[in-house]
């Protein structure tokens, strides 16, 4: 059977990196679709819910087409893409990126062949419930890896995998930004998930400075809301803190 030489893929776009240790870097996006958890307040659900039982898992309830939302591309057409764009950062996300991990490295690689010198930096988003393997080869990439906490609505077995975890700490290219949800109305309170992250912390032996929280936002308010609960725990804890650059300037709009 020949290799498969092309990625399912949502959109593609060049903004600017809204979240993360790359904040306010202009950076060409290639966001990968399917996505094995299923997060109750994910701002991309339409790279997955495309089921009935799916779309229940997400709190808008929404089921999407995967023929209208899901595109295949060639490795060569996103490789010209992303010498086009003439960005210094190219972002794998999602999604989970790492469910093409062999398409990406191809990518990776070709891209590396084509640009040489100017080949760019590439962060890959994953919510690490999949080892990084080959892609931590590349001098090129790090790791934005969102461990998921009980208030994304995923079955503990599903959502946290120490032993991958443990894995991207060990690259020493990995940084970890965990959304914490503490919008109003919640059933769950905030600090349920700060329990949970000093124990992920513990468990898999990450250093403060490798840690980021941010928190659950679809819009100014809640984005305002949660930096300010959030801050205090943050300089408490010596973690850094998140804030979502691409809500405060596009809201909920696609393709930034």
């Amino acid at each position: 059977m020949p290799e498969r030489d092309w990625l399912l893929i949502s959109e593609i776009f060049t903004t600017v990196q809204g979240e993360g240790p790359s904040t306010g870097q202009r950076a060409h996006f290639i966001r990968c679709g399917a996505c094995d958890l299923e997060c109750t307040w994910c701002d991309t659900d339409y790279t997955w819910a495309f089921s009935e039982r799916k779309a229940a898992a997400h709190e808008k309830r929404r089921q999407y087409d995967p023929h209208e939302e899901l595109k295949r591309h060639s490795i060569s057409f996103l490789a010209a893409g992303i010498k086009a764009a003439h960005t210094r950062l190219v972002v794998a996300t999602g999604g989970e990126p790492l469910l093409q991990l062999e398409q990406l490295s191809r990518l990776i690689s070709e891209t590396n062949d084509l640009l040489e010198e100017k080949a760019p930096r590439w962060e890959i988003e994953t919510a690490g419930v999949h080892s990084p393997g080959e892609l931590a080869m590349y001098p090129n990439v790090s790791f934005n890896v969102s461990p998921k906490l009980a208030s994304s609505g995923n079955p503990h077995n599903k959502r946290f995998q120490p032993a991958v975890l443990k894995e991207f700490v060990a690259t020493g290219k990995a940084r970890f930004k965990f959304v914490v949800d503490c919008r109003i109305h919640k059933d769950a309170p905030y600090n349920q998930d700060i329990a949970e992250i000093e124990g992920i912390i513990r468990i898999c032996d990450m250093s403060p400075e490798m840690v980021w929280l941010m928190p659950v936002a679809t819009n100014e308010f809640q984005l305002e809301g949660g930096l300010q609960t959030l801050a205090p725990i943050a300089m408490q804890h010596q973690w850094n803190l998140s804030g979502r650059m691409q809500v405060t300037i596009w809201g909920t709009e696609r393709g930034h």
